[in-house]
Formats: structure tokens, C-alpha cells, sequence
């Protein structure tokens, strides 16, 4: 009988090699066993992967669905905030002005043109806020400030009414400055440097798209800046001294105030239902994608019985190997002489 012999060495590598598959097939096993999904898709899947990508590919695009909503829904909660306080700087401020306007007296009159332009310089701050780094109202130019300085505003106001010496025409100055269109050297000019483009449509699910549309140079917040910023004139001796005249200048701000911080309720309804669109499209984008990657599990999924089978049969053949191993490395050969 011939016998073929392995040198030691040979022998010594053949058991490392045994070794580390057995530890290889052990580790992908124990994974399998904990997260119940087979590693080697290809083979679960016996090579027909159609389906399986078609729920892969739903299961990203239901992702990037869920990223846009959750950017939305963080722009859209910064710009609700910020209009309520806006209102709230003004809801009530408006009867103050009125009153202080009718009163006459001086000493009123200058606290609340005071008050005014404080108010003016906190809302022309608050369009200036941002929502992780965007200008929430810039329009599509989010890069941008949409508002330049209060003081800026101010001083380019001054200028419209300089030498005008009527509360009337200072009034319809300011006005016709607050409401002149870009390219007329007014408000959407020398205050307003955001785009001209409201924001576009942000799509959240496959068929929702809600829209964070509302600029600086709305006519509702122009509005509200408009009626502080006679305040704020008188404030800062930009108009003639006359008692009278800032009497009925601070009585017009709070008219205009008052009648800019209701239509406010508007614009904060608006974007209320942009919130609760966003918030119902998340809602429904996570819904479904627990319904596909429940699917998608199933098409990969490792039978339990079978993997632990498996395992312990692996556990049993490395033990065995150690042994061997162990054996084998204490026979010495003055053992067989």
C-alpha cells in the first residue's frame, strides 16, 4: 500500500485555512441569526433581482421624500414663528400709536415714536431670520438677505420725504415708497434684496408639492413695516417738528399698523396649511416605507431554524478542529520509538 505523506508545514497551513473559513462562515451566520436577513442576497434571491430593486428604488425615493419634508417642515415652522411674533409686536402696538397720536401730548407722542422704531428695527430683523442657513424670507435667492439695515431703510426714507412739509404728503410719500415695484428706486430697490421669485413648490411625497412662498416684499409684511416706519420718522426727527404733524402721522402708522397686523392671520392661515400638508405627506411617505422594507426583508430573509442548524454545526467542526489542532501539535515522535 502507498502512502502519500503532507509535510507539517503543509499540514500547519491546511488547519489555518480550515480555521478561518470556519470563522468566516461562523461570523456571517451569527449576523444572519441577529438581524434575520441573509448576507448573500444573490442567493436568496436565486439571482431574480427585479423586484427586489424595483423595492429598493422606492424605498430611496420615499427617502429623499422624507429629507425634503423634513427640510420643508424646518423652513415652514422658522417662517410661522417668525409671523407670530411679528404680529405679536404689532397686534396690539397699533391702538398705542392711535392713542398717542389723538392724546397730542408731546411726551406720549415721543414715547411711542420711540416704542415704533424699536418695533421697526425687531420685524426688519426678524425677516432677516434663517433656517439652517437659508433666509427664510428671500425667495428663491436664499443666499441672500432680504432685508438691508433698518437705519439703511430709514435714511433712503428720509430722503423720499425730505422737504415735505404736511403730514399728507409725507404719508402718501412713505406709501408710494413702500409700494413702488422694483427698478422705481423704492422699497423693492434700496430695502428688499432678495429675489423677485418667490421660493419654489418643494415636492414631499409623489403627489404633494407645498409652497413656502412668502417674501419680504409681501404686501402684507411691506404693510407692517410701512405703518412703524412712520413711527420710527418721527422718532428720529426725519419730519418736521410740528406737533401736529406727528400727531397725525402717529395716528396714520397705527391705523396702518393695525390693519396690517390682522391681514397677518392670512398669511400665518397660509402657511398653516403648508405645515399640515407637510406633516401628513411624512406621515404617509414613513407608512409606506415600513410596508416596503417589510417587504423587502422578506424577499432576503434568513430562516431562523435553518441558520441556527447551521451555526451549531459550524461551532461543532470548529471545536473539533481546535482539538485536532491540539492533538496533533503534542505527538512528538520519540512517542512511537
Amino acid at each position: 500500500m502507498a502512502y502519500v505523506s503532507i509535510g507539517d508545514m503543509a499540514q500547519s497551513f491546511r488547519f489555518r485555512q480550515h480555521n478561518q473559513q470556519l470563522k468566516t462562515t461562523l461570523a456571517r451566520l451569527t449576523d444572519e441569526l441577529a438581524s434575520g436577513v441573509q448576507q448573500d442576497v444573490g442567493a436568496a434571491l436565486k439571482g431574480e433581482f427585479t423586484g427586489y430593486s424595483a423595492l429598493v428604488a422606492s424605498i430611496a425615493r420615499l427617502d429623499a421624500y422624507d429629507t425634503s419634508a423634513s427640510v420643508t417642515g424646518t423652513f415652514l415652522s422658522v417662517m410661522q414663528t417668525t409671523l407670530g411674533t411679528i404680529q405679536d409686536q404689532t397686534a396690539e402696538f397699533g391702538t398705542t400709536l392711535i392713542s398717542a397720536g389723538q392724546n397730542g401730548d408731546s411726551a406720549a407722542l415721543a414715547a411711542a415714536a420711540r416704542d415704533g422704531a424699536q418695533r421697526f428695527a425687531a420685524v426688519a430683523g426678524a425677516l432677516n431670520t434663517q433656517a439652517a442657513g437659508r433666509y427664510v424670507f428671500a425667495g428663491m435667492d436664499t443666499a441672500t438677505r432680504p432685508l438691508a439695515d433698518p437705519d439703511q431703510i430709514l435714511t433712503a426714507l428720509s430722503t423720499a420725504v425730505s422737504g415735505l412739509s404736511t403730514a399728507d404728503e409725507i404719508i402718501t410719500a412713505v406709501n408710494d415708497w413702500f409700494a413702488a415695484p422694483a427698478g422705481s428706486g423704492g422699497y423693492g430697490d434700496l430695502a428688499y434684496q432678495g429675489s423677485a421669485s418667490p421660493l419654489a413648490p418643494q415636492r414631499v411625497s409623489e403627489t404633494v408639492a407645498v409652497a413656502a412662498d412668502i417674501t419680504a416684499a409681501d404686501t402684507r409684511l411691506r404693510d407692517v413695516l410701512q405703518g412703524l416706519a412712520l413711527s420710527a420718522l418721527v422718532a428720529k426727527d426725519m419730519v418736521p417738528a410740528e406737533a401736529a404733524l406727528r400727531s397725525r402721522m402717529l395716528e396714520t402708522a397705527g391705523q396702518q399698523v393695525l390693519s396690517a397686523s390682522s391681514a397677518l392671520t392670512g398669511a400665518r392661515a397660509e402657511v398653516g396649511v403648508a405645515e399640515e400638508a407637510t406633516a401628513a405627506a411624512k406621515t404617509r411617505n414613513g407608512a409606506e416605507r415600513t410596508s416596503l422594507e417589510t417587504a423587502r426583508l422578506g424577499m432576503v430573509a434568513a430562516d431562523p431554524y435553518e441558520t441556527s442548524t447551521a451555526l451549531k454545526a459550524v461551532q461543532t467542526q470548529l471545536e473539533t478542529l481546535y482539538a485536532l489542532t491540539s492533538r496533533l501539535s503534542g505527538m512528538h515522535l520519540t512517542d512511537y520509538l
